[in-house]
């Protein structure tokens, strides 16, 4: 068993999203994570974010505070506010009022990178940071079952006062063995997943300030950043 864990707040960089780059050959990336380390390095560089690398080689998932200060993040926040209805990002109706509806199901890409006893185990596809909640009410509850976390999801079994840990599979063929698991204590668990939500509401601050580069309102930018990080609040119904 794992002696501590970390919920690590991560955002997805699709590299091949934002550069012209061809990408490599060979695949997947947990198979070749040295040539795609690279590859998103390289990437990167295009995009005037030389130096930002992924948690772990062959990842596509950044830490959440180091791409906040690049010019990659104005581009994702422009990217998804875009149709929003938010002010200067008008709907298909041409309404810049809507955008509350629409930020309630729509986050940014990323979740909660989980670090234990030297296993990482990453968020999945259609995750965003509002998925740390499921990880407070599933540990809170102790049941054994499947969080979501994107798809497929992460799968924890309680054990008395530990936790198992592991990465889902929901392909009809056997689970590969390169899937990962680690155990922890629920007690350590229970303290990383609060830790993590404190630094949700960090980073939902900070965030506010770039999104004020396009949208001056502070007020609603200060929302707009709170709903993309998951952190609410939502209007009232949602």
């Amino acid at each position: 068993m794992a002696n501590s864990c970390q919920m690590q707040l991560v955002f997805e960089v699709e590299p091949y999203r934002w550069s012209d780059r061809p990408s490599p050959e060979v695949g997947p990336a947990c198979e070749h994570p040295q040539i795609w380390q690279q590859y998103f390095a390289d990437c990167m560089a295009d995009v005037g974010c030389a130096g930002l690398e992924a948690i772990r080689p062959g990842s596509r998932f950044v830490d959440a505070f180091e791409l906040l200060p690049t010019p990659l993040m104005l581009r994702i926040l422009r990217d998804d506010l875009t149709g929003s209805g938010a002010p200067g990002f008008p709907d298909d109706d041409g309404r810049e009022d809507s955008w509350p509806h629409w930020l309630t199901h729509v986050w940014l890409d990323g979740g909660v990178a989980f670090h234990a006893g030297g296993t990482t185990l990453e968020p999945q596809c259609c995750s965003d940071l509002g998925t740390l909640d499921n990880w407070k009410a599933a540990v809170d509850r102790g049941e054994n079952g499947k969080v979501w976390t994107g798809h497929p999801e992460t799968i924890l079994l309680f054990d008395g006062d530990h936790v198992v840990v592991r990465d889902g599979w929901d392909d009809p063929a056997p689970r590969p063995n390169l899937l990962l698991e680690t155990a922890v204590s629920r007690k350590q668990l229970s303290a990383a997943i609060t830790q993590a939500i404190g630094e949700r509401k960090r980073l939902a601050a900070a965030l506010a300030g770039r999104v004020c580069e396009l949208i001056p309102d502070a007020a609603i930018a200060a929302q707009v950043a709170a709903m993309l990080v998951g952190d609410g609040p939502h209007p009232a119904g949602e």
